[in-house]
Parts: C-alpha cells; structure tokens; sequence
C-alpha cells in the first residue's frame, strides 16, 4: 500500500513482511539501491532519497525528494523501559516519561520518542548515538511535526505500529502553523 503525505512530499509504502533491500528498490521503482560506507541507503544520482525500517511482520519505506527518515515499532511493552530511557535519552525526555503516569502512557510516549530520534538520525545522517542522547522532541504532541530548523518529524499511528518520518527540510504543518 502506497500512501502520499502532501505535506512534506514523501511517499510512504507499507508492506506486510520484511522485504529485502532488492525487492524494496524494485517496488518503489528505483532502478538502483546500495548502501554506503555507513550504512544508509543510497540512491545513485542525488535527486531522490530512500529510507525504510522493518519490524516483525511490517516494512515501512520512505521515499522523498530531499533526504528523509522512517522508522516503525511495534507498541508492547518491554521490560525496564525507563531504565533504557534512563540510560540512553535526555535528561528532559526521561522528565518528560516519568510524567505520563500509567504503562501505556510510557510505553506510546517511549516509542514515540525512539521512532522520533531514529527517523531523524536517518535523514539527518548524523548517527543515532549521538541523536538518541542529544535531540529531545517533548513535550509536543507526538503525532504532529517537530521542526528544529533543519528537519521535521511526524507520526503516524498505524495498526498497533507507530511510523516516524522524519523530512530534511522545514514542512508546513497545518495543525500548528499561522
């Protein structure tokens, strides 16, 4: 299933299943796919950028004009979830967590947040260490855009999945735009 979010100008793909690299540049239409040095996906040529994230039985693309994140989890809950945010979030995050209360708030907030911090180390290209414990997305709303000058962040909750895109460009949101 194919779904365009007009705003930002990303295509979002979602597959049932883990789909290797191969059969994720044939259905997107993308002649070409490697990954670099690093480890990102590359698209040969520069004018088009491609970012995907698996889990379980789910495989979310992102496919964007100007470099772009996706990431996806499945929302369940895990043991010592605040211990793992205490260890690798900011100081503001963990605040921000130990706030919602009851398991199921710490849990969607907790993912919201990792998806977040994923999405954008993807389309930033800076490393998901260093974003994990340095970029904090709260106390927004964890559904809407995030704009830190540079990239913007959104959500989409999808089944019992949550989906973040993040876009390198400031996008028009508007829920919180004037």
């Amino acid at each position: 299933m194919r779904v365009d979010l007009e705003t930002g100008g990303v295509s979002l793909y979602f597959y049932p299943g883990r789909l290797s690299l191969g059969a994720i540049a044939s259905m997107t239409g993308i002649d070409c796919v490697f990954r670099d040095l690093l480890g990102r996906v590359t698209v040969p040529g520069g004018d088009t950028f491609l970012s995907y994230s698996r889990t379980e039985n789910l495989t979310v693309v992102a496919k964007s004009s100007v470099p772009v994140g996706v990431d996806v989890e499945i929302q369940r809950p895990r043991p010592r979830l605040m211990a793992m945010a205490e260890r690798y979030f900011t100081d503001d995050d963990v605040q921000y967590l130990k706030a919602r209360g009851s398991e199921r708030r710490l849990m969607k907030a907790l993912w919201g947040m990792w998806t977040a911090k994923e999405a954008y180390a993807k389309a930033s290209g800076i490393p998901l260490t260093e974003v994990v414990g340095s970029v904090t997305f709260t106390p927004a709303p964890l559904d809407w855009w995030h704009y830190d000058g540079r990239i913007s962040v959104r959500h989409i909750h999808f089944s019992d999945a949550i989906v973040a895109i993040a876009v390198a460009r400031p996008v028009h949101d508007p829920f919180t735009d004037k």
